[in-house]
């Protein structure tokens, strides 16, 4: 993709910490024999919100688990935080952790279990101007992205169905959402893909609205969690239990999405409405079985073939289910 270098316009200080990571520990007193393990989570999304409510309702202590959380301002922060040594667990979108796979020759990271997908209106395509009114009018038009995420997947699958040449448009990289709103408030950029809060302060800006969503991009985006293979072979007791906790955590989401919502606005101050609907968007689970493999090979050959993986790779090389079929039997199977 064409890279167009902006003057970013300074975003508030209420969002600064969303790129650093943002750090807090679990408030449960920590007994003896907890094991201590550190979660990197993407802030607004099922990940954030499950270690909100596995700390408040003591689910990680019940499993034996002393979680300290970071929040992110993108899934892949929280791979590379991981890859750093800064954190055990992260959290990321399909694309991201397929590009994180390949940006090195031998990555430590594993894929060791899928944690769910979006519905396909979850995510929409907002535009600027009364000028552009699907995704075709943005050829030769600044667009925001956030480079390595799975934002760039959806550009380019959104764009190239709708017949607009990639390198005729100038996107503009961003490091969080909110930046991104900023630039389509002030009119340097026309267009850009948003959920939940920056959602939210996009439909209060006169002249945005919605141009497209997931549905032009033709699958759902899957929710991946991702450690080191020397934290999975050597930590595997604490993997087991960060997998029991998670399923603990999304039947408590799915039996009292109500409370749930109310614990995350406590922890993050995010409207109980926009927890509920984001909620609702999501399909949440602990598994990796043939069909999540098989779409994200398909993935995968997509992003081979466009040049966007730096080191082609076996991606069953990059997947380790043993924790997963350790914990629950009968998960954790693909050819």
């Amino acid at each position: 993709m064409k890279k167009l270098t902006v003057s970013l316009i300074v975003v508030s200080a209420a969002f600064a910490f969303l790129g650093a990571g943002c750090s807090k520990k679990q408030n449960a007193a920590a007994g003896g024999g907890l094991e201590k393990i550190r979660l990197g989570v993407m802030t607004d999304s099922i990940s954030a919100y499950a270690a909100d409510i596995g700390v408040s309702e003591g689910i990680f202590a019940k499993n034996g688990l002393e979680a300290e959380i970071a929040s992110f301002a993108a899934g892949i922060n929280t791979i590379d935080s991981v890859t750093t040594g800064s954190m055990d667990i992260g959290f990321g979108a399909d694309f991201a952790v397929l590009n994180r796979l390949g940006g090195s020759p031998e990555t430590p990271l594993r894929i060791f279990t899928g944690l769910g997908e979006g519905a396909l209106d979850s995510w929409k395509l907002y535009a600027q101007g009364a000028g552009i009114r699907a995704p075709s009018d943005l050829a030769g038009k600044p667009v925001v992205t956030r480079l390595g995420t799975v934002e760039e997947y959806w550009h380019a699958k959104t764009l190239t169905s709708s017949g607009v040449a990639l390198e005729t448009v100038h996107f503009l990289p961003v490091d969080a959402t909110m930046e991104g709103v900023v630039l389509l408030k002030n009119g340097d950029a026309v267009a850009m893909w948003a959920n939940a809060r920056p959602a939210e302060a996009l439909n209060n800006i006169e002249g945005v609205h919605v141009i497209a969503d997931l549905s032009a991009v033709g699958a759902p985006t899957l929710s991946l969690a991702v450690a080191t293979e020397q934290f999975l072979t050597g930590r595997q007791s604490a993997a087991e239990k960060y997998l029991k906790s998670m399923q603990e955590i999304f039947d408590f989401i799915a039996a009292n999405p109500q409370r749930a919502a109310e614990i995350i606005q406590k922890a993050s101050s995010t409207p109980v409405e926009q927890t509920l609907l984001n909620i609702r968007n999501n399909v949440n689970y602990i598994e990796f079985d043939q069909q999540i493999f098989d779409a994200l090979e398909s993935l995968y050959v997509w992003a081979e073939e466009n040049k966007v993986v730096k080191y082609p790779y076996d991606l069953r090389k990059y997947v380790d289910t043993g924790a997963l079929k350790s914990t629950f039997p009968g998960r954790g199977e693909f050819q």
